[in-house]
């Protein structure tokens, strides 16, 4: 075996052994059909092993259906409130709700199947779009729904032809797309009950426009 190759074996198996430190509270349960109502009541927020407060005694409240935008220099703590609806990080303090539900009270897997998150630097794996596709929340166990996902990210749905054939390889290699539709629309397709949008196009394409 090569140097590589164990190096990357031993990696893999730290990945797989390691435990996380976000995990279902014993009572959780699965919070169906949410209309999309978000609250952060009394937020308070610093990265673990850290006593510096990013964010404190935040309130803020969205219904469903309205877009808010927080604006603020860098290093407001913009992204980290982005971190807490997914349960990417706990809050310290105050709660995070989802249709008066505290988020640490509703299962990681359905919490995650009802928002979508688009970071400035979006992550796609080394495969096929497509596949990305397939492997951005849901499953996808119908056909259409697959197309619906296409056209929504700005992909070709018809012949595969040319660069935006969905099954073409992207991840290391996602500037083939950017510059026909912006990088997270791929991960984010389709229109879950909360959005989340942490400056996603900042980014969005490295060729220039006319």
């Amino acid at each position: 075996m090569s140097e590589e190759c164990r190096t990357a074996s031993e990696r893999l198996s730290e990945v797989f052994d390691a435990r996380p430190e976000i995990a279902d509270r014993p009572n959780a349960r699965a919070l169906d059909h949410p209309r999309g109502r978000l609250e952060l009541r009394g937020v308070g927020f610093k990265y673990p092993k850290s006593d510096e407060w990013i964010l404190r005694d935040l309130n803020l409240v969205v219904e469903p259906g309205e877009t808010v935008g927080l604006v603020g220099r860098t290093g407001s703590g913009k992204t980290s409130i982005a971190y807490l609806v997914p349960r990417l990080y706990d809050v310290s303090e105050g709660s995070v709700m989802l249709d008066g539900v505290d988020v640490r009270d509703i299962t990681l897997r359905s919490l995650r199947s009802h928002i979508g998150v688009a970071f400035e630097d979006p992550i796609l794996f080394s495969a096929s779009v497509h596949e990305n596709l397939v492997m951005a929340g849901r499953r996808l166990r119908r056909r259409a729904e697959t197309r619906h996902r296409r056209r929504a990210g700005g992909i070709r749905v018809g012949p595969a032809v040319g660069p935006r054939d969905p099954r073409r390889r992207a991840g290391l290699h996602v500037v083939w797309w950017s510059a026909a539709a912006p990088r997270p629309r791929a991960g984010g397709a389709g229109a879950p009950p909360v959005l989340v949008l942490d400056d996603p196009l900042s980014r969005s394409t490295s060729t220039p426009r006319r």
